[in-house]
C-alpha cells in the first residue's frame, strides 16, 4: 500500500515553531502550522489534498460503486479486509477513513448524529480508528491539517468534527488531546470568520465548540440551555388538524447545492427530479408535499386518529427505519424521495443509502374503496371506505345521472347501491375533517353489465 502523501509545511525556524499559527500560501489554502498546546517540536502536517490511494487502488471509485445496486451492497464493498485492517499505521488509517468512498452519507440523513453513529458500528475503518489508543489524536491532527476552501474539503472538515462530537471518539480524549482540540477548533473558527465565501454553515463546529468550551458560540449562551439558530416558525397540520413543527432552514450555496446534486448522482443508479436542497427534507416531500420547510418527525401523520394507517393495500408513503420517508406511486415499482440535504430522486426501494436500513420498511396506505369493479344490473352491491374512521365524514357520488342507478343505503363509510342499467360508472368517495375540510378522495371505475 502506498504510503500517504503528505505536504509539510517548512517554517523557517523548525526546532522552535513559530508562534504565528496560520499562514497564507496561496487564494485556496489556509494553513494551519500548529496549535499552542503542541509541544514545541512539534508541527500539523497541511493536507494539499486528502489521499485517496487506498481506495483507487481497490478500485473503488464512484463509477465503480454506481455499478453495484443498493447502498447496502455499496456499503459491503467498502469495508477493509479484516485480514490487513489492524496491520494499518493510524495516521493511515484515519486518511483511508477521511476518503472512504461513503463518507457523505451523513449530509443524506435527517438526524447526522445518527448517521455518524451508523457509520462507526458498519464501516470497519472507522469502527477500528475509534477502538484505537491513539485514533482521536490521530483524528484531531488530521482535521486540524484540513483548511481548503472549497465544498469537498469543508465537507470532510465537517464529517471530522461530527466524528470528534461523537462519543466513541470524545469520550477516549484525554486531557492534553482536548485541549490540543479546543485550540484547533478556535483557529478554525478565526480562520472560517477570515473567509468572505464560507460555503458550508457553520452547525457542527458550532456544536464541537459547545462540547469543548461548555458554551454555544454562535447565541453566547450555556451549552445546557442554548437551543438550535434555526427558527421554528410554526407547525404544519395534519388532515385531522395535529401540529407537526417544522424548521425553516437557509438555503446552501449553489456551489454546495451543485455538489450535493452530482454527488449522489455519481454514486447511485437514480434518476434525478430536482436539485439538492437545505430547505426541505424527505418527511416534508413525504407527508406534507412541501418543499419550503423540514420535518424532523411525521409521527403525527401515522399514528391513530389520522388520514394514514399500516397496511399494504394502496401503499402511499413508505418509511425506512433509518428515519427516512418516501413516495410510493401507483403502479409504480420505484419510489419517490428527497435525500437529506441531497437532491429529490426516483429510485428502487433498496437502492438508497444503507443508513436508511431499507430493508426495514414499513408502508403506509391512504383510505381506499372497497367493493366489486364488475357488477350486473338489477342486483344490490355494498361499496366500503376502508378503513372506518369514526371522527371522518364521508361523502358519496356518482358520475352519472340519477335516474341509473337507486342509492338503497348511504351510512358512514358504507354505501349500498343497485344498477338499472348497464355502462360504465365512476364511484366517489370524499372523506372530510372535523371542520368539513375535503382530506382526501377515492375513485373507482365500476362496469355495470
Amino acid at each position: 500500500m502506498k504510503r500517504i502523501i503528505f505536504i509539510i509545511l517548512v517554517v523557517s525556524s523548525f526546532v522552535a515553531c513559530s508562534k504565528d499559527n496560520v499562514s497564507f500560501v496561496d487564494s485556496e489554502v489556509i494553513l494551519s502550522t500548529k496549535s499552542d498546546e503542541i509541544n514545541e517540536d512539534c508541527v500539523i502536517e497541511t493536507v494539499e489534498k486528502l489521499d485517496d490511494t487506498y481506495w483507487k487502488d481497490r478500485g473503488i471509485t464512484p463509477e465503480y460503486l454506481k455499478t453495484i445496486e443498493g447502498g447496502l451492497n455499496k456499503m459491503q464493498e467498502c469495508q477493509i479486509p479484516e485480514k490487513i485492517l489492524k496491520t494499518i499505521p493510524t495516521k493511515e488509517l484515519v486518511q483511508i477513513c477521511l476518503s472512504y468512498p461513503l463518507v457523505f452519507d451523513f449530509l443524506l440523513s435527517n438526524d447526522e448524529n445518527y448517521a455518524i453513529d451508523f457509520m462507526i458500528n458498519n464501516f470497519n475503518g472507522l469502527y477500528e480508528l475509534s477502538n484505537r489508543a491513539d485514533g482521536p489524536q490521530e483524528l484531531i491532527k488530521a482535521y486540524a491539517s484540513i483548511n481548503r476552501n472549497n465544498v469537498y474539503y469543508q465537507l470532510i472538515e465537517g464529517f471530522a468534527e461530527n466524528l470528534l462530537i461523537n462519543s466513541n471518539f470524545y469520550e477516549k480524549l484525554d486531557v492534553e488531546s482536548v485541549d490540543l482540540l479546543r485550540s484547533v477548533v478556535n483557529k478554525k473558527i478565526s480562520n472560517r470568520n477570515l473567509r468572505r465565501n464560507t460555503l458550508i454553515p457553520q452547525e457542527r463546529i458550532n456544536n464541537l465548540h459547545a462540547k469543548l468550551c461548555g458554551y454555544d458560540l454562535l447565541s453566547g449562551a450555556s451549552a445546557v440551555t442554548a437551543s438550535s439558530n434555526d427558527e421554528i416558525l410554526s407547525s404544519v397540520i395534519t388532515p385531522f388538524g395535529k401540529a407537526v413543527p417544522f424548521i425553516i432552514f437557509p438555503e446552501m450555496t449553489q456551489d454546495s447545492i451543485n455538489y450535493y446534486t452530482s454527488q449522489y448522482v455519481n454514486i447511485y443508479q437514480v434518476q434525478l427530479l430536482d436539485s439538492a436542497s437545505h430547505k426541505y427534507n424527505c418527511h416534508a416531500y413525504a407527508w406534507a408535499s412541501s418543499k419550503n420547510v423540514w420535518i424532523n418527525d411525521p409521527l403525527p401523520y401515522y399514528t391513530n386518529n389520522d388520514l394514514y394507517f399500516r397496511s399494504n393495500s394502496n401503499i402511499a408513503i413508505v418509511y425506512y427505519q433509518g428515519n427516512h420517508s418516501a413516495v410510493k406511486r401507483k403502479s409504480d415499482s420505484h419510489y419517490i424521495s428527497k435525500w437529506g440535504k441531497g437532491p429529490l430522486v426516483r429510485h428502487l426501494p433498496a437502492n438508497v443509502p444503507a443508513l436508511y436500513q431499507p430493508n426495514n420498511r414499513v408502508n403506509y396506505s391512504l383510505p381506499f374503496i372497497q367493493g366489486s369493479d364488475a357488477v350486473y344490473v338489477g342486483n344490490t352491491y355494498t361499496y366500503t371506505m376502508e378503513p372506518y374512521m369514526g371522527y371522518a365524514g364521508y361523502s358519496w357520488s356518482l358520475s352519472e345521472d340519477e335516474s341509473r342507478y337507486e342509492i338503497i343505503n348511504s351510512s358512514g363509510n358504507t354505501l349500498q347501491i343497485k344498477f338499472k342499467s348497464g355502462g360504465v360508472y365512476m364511484l366517489y368517495c370524499s372523506i372530510s375533517n372535523a371542520h368539513g375540510d375535503v382530506v382526501h378522495s377515492e375513485r373507482m371505475e365500476i362496469l355495470v353489465y
